[in-house]
């Protein structure tokens, strides 16, 4: 689109666990935003992309669909992308034709037959060392013929320590015996963000999003977790929620606010109407929130959740809340401090703690007011009321009026003697749960609520394995319910999905493959299991090529020979998979196309668009007889097999007939014996030079050139390409030769000058707008996608060329 983006797709689409880009020059905050495009039509966008010039930018990806281009945009043009690098999961089919990487292992003081080794995997273990000698080791990869550049030095004595020997020592937080980034142990031996490492060596994982809740997240990950509410503490979610403008004294119900928040990502874009129908009031002024619980209870906190705001910064303006709590009279109570909070989402939620004054009577909590001084730039998400959930002041007290002890188990007053009978207690209605199990104690005082399987139990919302719950004041302590275990819709590549039950435990999906893929394997159902997870199908979706339609490619069936086995999908066709390489023979009196004529072998690649990509067989042809018999023939098929041509020689009086052969020869090699005679030279010319002999006899020619530096002679051809179509084409021609008419051929009107190509810069990876047209065969394929090799198109100055000779205006190649 403009100056400042780079585009580029990858060989192959395929899905990515990781996103690598190595830049060899940086401006300052010269790389803008990484955009990712995959197959389903679906972008991606990574912002914030810190690189630099000694270290990679690396993102890790969802690996789920798969990747068709991405595109890197920069801030200014003085940013030089040396190389990008998409990992893939392993076992993609795609990828099993590929080069596997080998390295040269060079050491100082030198291995003792050679300089080098040649390793076949990432690890080596040089088992020829000596104490208190000092090694040098460096690395260089090798694909194919192709062979990098040494890495750096690495020095190592014996009994050093060092990150990636597995051990962790010193500083080290981790250590699983590599010095790779993104796979949770870092090169410096550092845990990564997301990522949790255990043992010697470290075997890391990703604990975010797992679905399992560990005592080192349960603070903060809202996801595996739910909301975070320490022991011996409850938290109440709003159950009634109403917004209110003082100023044009309106009031508007505001439901948003009832339970927790929906979302926590701070990233995402704020709502359009957070205040719902008071959105016009809150443009105006202040806005109040009064919020009420299900229960009264001693506060010690109020936790305020904000809204996302499309950041994670503070922000320029300052925003904060005055927090007062509403006791059970429906009197107000000022929160101190409350207003001198800063608020962001990123800080979400905000804890305004509750001081009380014990030289003052204790209340009990029912609502909250809060105050927002800007709401049209801070929004609330949701509040949440903490209170004790064993120790209350004001039960205790009342106890101790009455003689009598509190029992922080039930919360209710006991009698202080062994003998005695305690007094009347608020019992609780039997708890139960659908779904699930619960078993109490025998005075209905706690009962401890599991699950069935296929459900997970929510305590409030907060998911647990289990909860023990308590009857307090004649009500359960929290609520708890069992919801099933929802998988969400599946994703497989290349299929279609159908589950008529629903994703919930248990239930199953069945898929089918959309051509061109095909099905391999027999089990083509999921279940939804217990850990949220689906199943993993015995049958997958695989991109093929199908063998009927080669038929069109003019070569032999049964001589098909391919590197990879077929793929079966249980029909009577025959399929290989994507990446498959083949090769066959073409059809009697057929050749290989842009090729000589004894090529026979066609050579194909099952393309990831299930087409087979490569050459076809073309129906073999003679040449065009030499140019000294031009205008001495007719042919009745052009100069296909089987044509017959008829030569009326010049001093014969009968004509003579030379056949195309099926090996691409005529049956008579000298058609015509010509005369003796000359032909006239040419005429000067203003744009050619003619260089001829002095007799210029039948067979001879004239050499041409052009007057102008830089140029060289053409003729303009008309060739026949795809679907019949017809095609203005140049070709290079530098001589004039004498026919046996005695006429100079071809015919000096029909020549012209155009500028030649650099052919130093064609065919080298770059794009050369000079070399980018058909005359120069499109620089030699530089300057598309789809015919580059490598499939990296790079522009040398990329913002000097804005011409359209910088496209990919090739017309045969994919892209047109």
């Amino acid at each position: 689109p403009d100056k400042c983006t780079l585009r580029l797709e990858p060989e192959l689409p395929l899905p990515a666990v990781r996103l690598s880009v190595w830049i060899a020059w940086n401006a300052v905050s010269g790389v803008r935003s990484i955009k990712l495009f995959y197959a389903d039509g679906t972008t991606e966008s990574l912002m914030q992309v810190f690189a630099q010039c000694d270290k990679p930018y690396t993102a890790q990806l969802n690996a789920t669909k798969n990747i068709t281009q991405i595109e890197i945009r920069t801030n200014n043009p003085f940013v030089s992308i040396d190389a990008i690098q998409l990992l893939s999961p392993p076992e993609q089919s795609a990828c099993s034709a590929c080069h596997r990487i080998t390295y040269q292992l060079h050491r100082y003081p030198t291995f003792d037959d050679k300089s080098f080794v040649t390793v076949h995997s990432r690890q080596f273990t040089d088992n020829a060392i000596q104490v208190n000698q000092k090694y040098e080791y460096r690395v260089s990869a090798v694909i194919g013929d192709v062979q990098g550049q040494l890495s750096p030095p690495l020095d190592f004595s014996w009994g050093q320590l060092f990150c990636g020997d597995g051990l962790v020592n010193g500083d080290e937080m981790c250590d699983d015996g590599n010095v790779a980034d993104g796979d949770g142990c870092s090169s410096l031996c550092k845990i990564e963000a997301r990522f949790q490492c255990l043992g010697e060596p470290s075997l890391c994982y990703i604990y975010a999003a797992d679905g399992v809740c560990e005592d080192f997240e349960r603070v903060e990950s809202v996801q595996d977790c739910g909301f975070f509410t320490p022991e011996q503490f409850d938290d109440q979610w709003v159950k009634h929620a109403v917004a209110r403008s003082p100023l044009l004294e309106i009031e508007c119900p505001l439901n948003s606010l009832v339970g927790p928040p929906e979302n926590n990502d701070c990233s995402l874009a704020p709502n359009n109407e957070p205040w719902e129908t008071c959105t016009a009031a809150a443009s105006i002024g202040e806005i109040e929130i009064i919020a009420y619980f299900d229960r009264p209870a001693l506060a010690t906190a109020v936790l305020v959740h904000i809204a996302p705001d499309g950041s994670n910064s503070l922000g320029s303006d300052p925003k904060f809340i005055h927090v007062e709590l509403i006791d059970t009279d429906n009197q107000t109570h000022a929160v101190k401090g409350s207003q001198n909070v800063m608020l962001s989402c990123s800080a979400s939620p905000i804890t305004y703690p509750v001081v009380m004054d014990l030289s003052q009577p204790l209340w009990y909590t029912i609502g909250v007011r809060l105050t927002v001084n800007l709401p049209l730039s801070l929004a609330v998400s949701a509040v949440r009321l903490r209170s004790w959930r064993m120790l209350d002041p004001l039960a205790v007290a009342r106890c101790a009026s009455e003689r009598l002890l509190f029992d922080p188990t039930t919360g209710q007053c006991s009698a202080n003697r062994c003998d005695g009978e305690s007094p009347a207690v608020a019992v609780c209605t039997p708890l139960t749960l659908n779904n699930g199990d619960v078993q109490c104690d025998g005075g209905m005082t706690s009962c401890t609520a599991r699950c069935s399987a296929g459900y997970h139990l929510f305590a409030g919302n907060i998911s647990a394995s289990n909860a023990v719950v308590f009857c307090q004041y004649g009500r359960w302590s929290t609520s708890v319910r069992c919801e099933p275990i929802d998988c969400r819709p599946p994703k497989i590549a290349h299929a279609t999905i159908s589950c008529p039950q629903g994703t919930t435990h248990g239930k199953r999906c069945n898929f089918a493959c959309i051509s061109p893929a095909k099905m391999t394997g027999d089990d083509n159902e999921i279940t939804c299991e217990s850990n949220a997870i689906w199943s993993v199908p015995e049958a997958y979706c695989q991109l093929t090529c199908a063998v009927h339609d080669l038929s069109s490619r003019n070569a032999e069936r049964t001589s098909l020979s391919c590197r990879t086995p077929l793929t079966n999908d249980g029909s009577a066709l025959e399929h290989y998979p994507m990446g498959a390489r083949c090769k066959l023979s073409c059809l009697p009196g057929h050749h290989v196309e842009d090729t000589v004529r004894n090529k026979q072998q066609v050579r194909l690649t099952c393309g990831n668009d299930g087409r087979w990509q490569g050459p076809k067989c073309v129906p073999v042809k003679c040449e065009q007889p030499k140019i000294v018999y031009f205008g001495l023939y007719n042919c009745t098929e052009g100069f296909n097999v089987g044509s017959k041509c008829r030569f009326n020689c010049p001093g014969w009086k009968e004509s003579r007939i030379s056949t195309c052969k099926p090996d691409g020869t005529w049956s008579l090699t000298r058609p015509c014996p010509l005369a003796q005679v000359t032909c006239p030279r040419p005429e000067a010319s203003r744009d050619f030079i003619f260089d001829c002999p002095r007799r210029l006899s039948v067979g001879t020619f004239c050499k041409v050139s052009c007057n102008a530096k830089g140029y060289e002679p053409v003729i303009e051809r008309v060739r026949t390409i795809d679907r019949g179509l017809q095609m203005q084409s140049l070709e290079r021609v530098d001589r004039l030769s004498c026919t046996g008419r005695r006429t100079m051929e071809p015919a000096i009107s029909e020549f012209a000058c155009v500028k030649q190509c650099n052919t130093d810069f064609m065919g080298d990876g770059w794009c050369d707008f000079q070399n980018n047209r058909g005359f120069c065969g499109w620089d030699d394929g530089d300057c598309c996608a789809s015919t580059v090799k490598g499939g990296k198109v790079r522009l040398m100055f990329p913002a000097l060329c804005t011409s359209h000779l910088c496209q990919c205006i090739d017309p045969f190649a994919a892209e047109n």
